[in-house]
């Protein structure tokens, strides 16, 4: 059993989207199937590396009973396409900080583009995946994402005891 799992307690999962309707299908997906995921939302990669280099979360509405976050999220899952900053700069920015490298991140897309995917994983993607279009499809992948990352991977931010952040 991994240490997420054995903590019983909610995964924290950032999700970096610009795309409002693309937000309200995951937080509806969520709901739906009552994970235990503390979703905290970013609407752009400039937004999420302020906020997980100690800024404030860019958007707490759903969290209402959550004063306060612990430092880093267990699980990152950001768009590829995003209006400024794109994810694959994100991705790259995040993972070039030592505070942030271990953090996992995934990246969805509706492109399936053979050179996205390696752009992707060249940048230390811990996966891609194509973006779900409703909100069942959200929930099959929410799903097998919670019981990837929560059962059967050790994540760093599990794992590590007090700070998960580096001096």
């Amino acid at each position: 059993m991994t240490r997420l799992a054995e903590a019983a307690r909610d995964m924290r999962l950032m999700l970096v989207e610009d795309n409002h309707g693309d937000v309200l299908l995951f937080r509806r997906a969520v709901a739906r199937l009552g994970l235990n995921i503390a979703l905290e939302v970013a609407v752009s990669g400039e937004a999420a590396l302020e906020r997980l280099r100690g800024g404030d979360p860019p958007d707490r509405r759903h969290l209402p009973d959550v004063p306060d976050l612990p430092d880093l999220p267990d699980l990152i899952v950001t768009d590829l396409n995003l209006a400024q900053m794109s994810g694959l700069e994100f991705l790259e920015t995040m993972k070039s900080d030592p505070a942030l490298r271990r953090v996992p991140v995934l990246v969805m897309s509706s492109s399936t583009r053979a050179a996205d995917i390696a752009g992707a994983y060249d940048r230390h993607a811990s996966g891609y995946f194509v973006k779900p279009v409703d909100v069942a499809d959200y929930g099959r992948m929410l799903e097998a994402v919670d019981a990837y990352w929560r059962n059967l991977m050790q994540l760093p931010s599990a794992a590590l005891p007090g700070p998960r952040r580096d001096a």
